[in-house]
């Protein structure tokens, strides 16, 4: 409980500022750790305080800059109940794998999945659990006090990261579709969906929602391995959710991956 005698202080300070996606620690008073973004840390001026030790001195911080970002930052911890803030990954995506508490690099591999399937954010709960999201979801039961030192959360507790490149479109699941098509195709009607085969288009997610910005849509959906359709409203509910998507983000076999196109076009 004594910072003051913590072993390699800046190392572990560095550590767990990394951890949670922050840019910039501080070392105070020999070993008290804090960390953030920007450059609030010169708030109160410059100090002459500092230890030659590195460890900062007297309410005066040794402000350390972290070279290595991470592509996503910490947003705090979070209240869950059983009705869950944010839809779970786990069993979706192939990338989590075995038990989550005893998943390695358990955070990386939720941040992977999320941004597979273009989420905001992702949360890691009691010690690995995996759930991602768009928009402020995370936040429905308030904030919460039990999430663990290691970054993953805690029991009914959501460690929260914001993706930091995400796309400017959110995922609205997965849907059924049949002949009677659920939504339009734009297959065919605009020159970036190119090649006769959608399956084997480069980054069809990305090129499916450039079409649909394009076109004024407001939601797109990518079918079986790339297939492109958009529209407006909620009509690609029409026939119920489905379980038929795949990990990659492209839906699946009679199955639409829905997305929410973030900045609407003035027309």
């Amino acid at each position: 409980s004594d910072y003051t005698n913590r072993a390699d202080a800046i190392k572990k300070c560095y550590e767990a500022a990394k951890l949670r996606g922050f840019t910039v620690f501080a070392v105070q008073n020999g070993g008290w750790c804090a960390a953030g973004n920007g450059e609030s840390y010169k708030k109160y001026g410059a100090s002459n305080d500092c230890k030659g030790d590195g460890k900062g001195g007297p309410w005066a911080n040794q402000v350390y800059k972290i070279a290595e970002k991470l592509p996503y930052n910490y947003a705090g911890c979070w209240k869950d109940t059983a009705d869950r803030a944010v839809a779970t990954l786990e069993g979706l995506v192939a990338i989590l794998d075995g038990p989550y508490k005893n998943r390695a690099d358990a955070i990386k591999k939720c941040y992977t999945a999320a941004k597979q399937r273009n989420f905001a954010y992702f949360a890691v709960q009691d010690g690995g659990w995996c759930a991602a999201g768009s928009g402020i979801a995370y936040k429905k039961y308030g904030s919460s006090g039990d999430c663990r030192a290691d970054g993953k959360g805690g029991p009914w507790a959501n460690d929260v990261y914001i993706i930091k490149d995400a796309l400017p479109f959110g995922n609205l699941g997965c849907w059924k579709d049949t002949a009677d098509r659920a939504v339009a195709t734009l297959e065919g009607s605009v020159a970036l969906l190119d090649g006769s085969d959608y399956t084997n288009r480069a980054d069809a997610i990305k090129k499916c929602y450039e079409a649909a910005k394009l076109r004024g849509f407001t939601v797109f959906a990518v079918q079986n391995g790339g297939w492109c359709a958009a529209g407006n409203g909620e009509s690609y509910k029409k026939y119920g959710a489905s379980n038929d998507c795949k990990g990659d983000g492209k839906g699946g076999p009679w199955a639409n991956q829905v997305y929410k196109i973030a900045e609407k076009l003035p027309y």
